[in-house]
């Protein structure tokens, strides 16, 4: 199970969206088939935008671009941590724990 459907199992206060940067003409051929076949629910975006460097910097500046990336944000107070990474088992829910107990 990949680790952000984990972390929304055992957290269900906490929202979760997803931001895929395939092609839009790539949408029915292999984004929804593969939440389909990973039985992801989860609100999962688009991001129809082939011009990376107009949003690379808005959504963190120290993002070198290489994916898979994270971003979690505090909503109330505006706090946030990127990771650019890939989790191993139970890093996700370590690293989310950090944040919220700092």
């Amino acid at each position: 199970m990949p680790q952000f459907i984990a972390l929304s199992k055992q957290h269900p206060e906490v929202s979760i969206s997803l931001v895929t940067i395939d092609f839009i003409n790539n949408l029915d051929s292999k984004v929804m088939p593969f939440l389909d076949k990973e039985d992801i629910s989860l609100r999962t975006l688009l991001m129809d935008e082939v011009d990376y460097n107009l949003w690379i910097d808005l959504v963190d500046p120290s993002w070198s671009g290489a994916i898979p990336a994270t971003l979690i944000i505090e909503p109330s107070t505006g706090r946030r941590i990127f990771l650019e990474k890939e989790f191993e088992n139970g890093e996700l829910e370590k690293d989310y724990q950090k944040f919220i107990t700092l």
